[in-house]
């Protein structure tokens, strides 16, 4: 009977002190997978020697995960700078050629008598002028596709943009004989100010280039709890159901408008950087009736 009650005391004892010691070791180990986690997460983490006696498998599996992630890393921050590297090469190695073309054609078009060559020096502006727009819009694509570029929203007016649209465009509208509005606003939204000219400026020259003598455009604002929308609605072609899906996608040119100038990446890029600011973009079209850009910028 006195063992049966050693037994009972001592039972329960070992329970208690296994359960201790196995939550210690649990504990350890998850310890080490969060330090390795944090150190990962911070750019920290170097590879160490590890073995079966002083590791658990688990552990041992994370550090080989972590250290292959990290090389993986280093080898994608070193690609990225080779990128940077080879655009910014084109960019340099490109501008001058171009800016020479454009400065002699016109040397040609303002010495010239000769109506033929004043035709031909014209068409030579024109050509290289698109050429230097793709050239220039494949290095902000690239820009922003491998991260070199930063899209740097921030709250602020956005006045500023609708003053940068109104200023930049209506000359341009007004030649082409198509009335162009842009309503004034106090409201603040969260966007970067350069990239998100360049977005909004893309749609509507779209919205100039697709709409005919005696049109009009309107750009004005929507506010909604979460989101300030800045719409740029317009007279022009407009666009089929099936193709408004599509218009976003890189180098996408409609069945109507693959004649015309352009080069299927404006829509793509205003996407691209609306969507970095946290926004979002969307089309509202019917062909005939004209096409409604609405871009979508958080509030706060």
């Amino acid at each position: 009977m006195e063992g049966d009650g050693i037994m009972v005391f001592i039972v329960p004892v070992i329970c208690i002190v296994v359960t201790f010691c196995m939550a210690f070791y649990v504990k350890r180990i998850l310890d080490t997978i969060e330090e390795m986690l944090n150190k990962a997460y911070t750019g920290e983490f170097t590879e160490k020697h590890y073995d079966e006696r002083r590791l658990s498998r688990i552990e041992y599996k994370m550090e080989c995960f972590l250290s292959s992630n990290t090389l993986s890393k280093r080898k994608l921050q070193k690609e990225r700078e080779v990128i940077q590297s080879t655009i910014s090469d084109i960019s340099h190695q490109t501008k001058t050629p171009v800016t020479n073309i454009i400065l002699y054609a016109q040397l040609l078009r303002e010495l010239t008598e000769d109506e033929e060559q004043v035709k031909l020096a014209s068409q030579i502006l024109n050509q290289a002028g698109r050429l230097n727009f793709l050239v220039q819009s494949f290095i902000k694509v690239s820009h922003l596709e491998t991260g070199i570029v930063k899209v740097n929203p921030s709250i602020q007016p956005v006045s500023y943009l609708l003053k940068f649209l109104y200023d930049t465009y209506n000359e341009r509208a007004l030649q082409e004989g198509i009335t162009m509005s842009v309503c004034t606003s106090g409201e603040k939204a969260f966007y970067d100010l350069k990239w998100t000219k360049e977005a909004a400026g893309n749609i509507v020259d779209n919205a100039i280039k697709y709409t005919s003598y005696g049109g009009n455009i309107k750009i004005y604002i929507r506010n909604f709890e979460i989101f300030l929308a800045i719409v740029v609605e317009d007279s022009g072609i407009g666009i089929p159901e099936e193709e408004q899906a599509s218009v976003f996608k890189r180098f996408y040119r409609g069945y109507r408008v693959g004649q015309d100038d352009g080069t299927g990446i404006g829509l793509y890029l205003a996407r691209e950087i609306v969507l970095m600011e946290d926004g979002y973009i969307k089309v509202q079209s019917e062909p005939g009736r004209g096409s409604k850009f609405s871009i979508y910028l958080k509030k706060s």
